[in-house]
């Protein structure tokens, strides 16, 4: 970039989230700071930005909203499961609702294993989109 980045923002991060920052912009071998500016400068929806929005573009940006929807699909059904062991542990309610409760909880590891395993390739995938350059 003709005169370089001058400009900074300061985002907080959790632990985790600058640990998986690093690791994918290290997987992709790319600086932190540009990692962030690419991700970042990634139009978020097809005609926006520059000229230059491609399929790639589209892809990368399909892919992040993806993975961000399968975090919050883990997420909800680690609530579920916190609300089962609930009952589990006596904290909820008894009788016919605890079989209920049980006979759920059976798919729910196997479930949760799935969607992090998703997560997994689909972050992997936009770490592939990112490293490959269009070709001349």
């Amino acid at each position: 970039m003709p005169g370089g980045r001058t400009r900074e923002v300061k985002v907080p991060l959790s632990a985790d989230e600058l640990a998986r920052i690093r690791a994918n912009a290290e997987a992709a071998r790319w600086a932190v700071k540009a990692w962030i500016a690419e991700a970042a400068l990634t139009p978020p929806v097809a005609g926006a930005g520059d000229a230059g929005f491609d399929e790639r573009s589209v892809q990368l940006v399909e892919l992040m909203r993806a993975g961000r929807q399968l975090r919050g699909i883990a997420v909800n059904l680690n609530q579920i499961a916190r609300a089962i062991n609930g009952v589990l542990a006596g904290h909820g309610p008894t009788g016919d609702r605890v079989a209920e409760l049980l006979a759920a909880a059976e798919d729910l590891p196997k479930t949760l294993n799935a969607v992090k395993a998703a997560q997994a390739r689909v972050r992997d995938a936009v770490i592939a989109l990112r490293t490959r350059r269009p070709r001349p």
